[in-house]
């Protein structure tokens, strides 16, 4: 083997301190969520080449609050946003609550989430027009 060079998701992995090869094994230090996928090992010679892939799997992991919105006390009339963002495996669900029941569902009040590349899930709650009993 003349060459060896490693890929993840068919990409070639960066220099990284803690992405080391020995003896043509690929070893990752401090594994992260993000460490996960599939890898792919290319040999060549001056006559042929090989290739393997390996999926790379990681266990379920709780679920952590990454980013939480802060208290706020608003008046009357404004809008406001409040986000979370947590990370887990499997994903997390993410529930939003007031005084400790579901909010109520109406107009003014919406709730969103979506998936970012890395698995973490951003939530957010917009309530237009912030009233007393709110």
């Amino acid at each position: 083997v003349t060459s060896l060079t490693w890929y993840k998701e068919g990409r070639p992995l960066p220099p990284l301190p803690r992405l080391t090869t020995y003896d043509k094994t690929l070893h990752i230090g401090q594994v992260s969520r993000e460490d996960g996928g599939m890898y792919q090992c290319l040999a060549r010679n001056d006559e042929d080449s090989a290739q393997a892939a390996a999926q790379v799997d990681l266990g379920d992991s709780a679920p952590v609050l990454e980013y939480r919105f802060i208290s706020q006390t608003l008046q009357p009339g404004p809008s406001v946003s409040l986000k979370c963002i947590a990370s887990g495996a499997p994903t997390p669900h993410v529930s939003w609550t007031l005084d400790g029941f579901p909010l109520p569902q109406h107009d003014r009040l919406v709730v969103g989430q979506y998936v970012v590349m890395g698995g973490a899930v951003v939530s957010h709650v917009n309530l237009t027009g912030v009233r007393s009993e709110d």
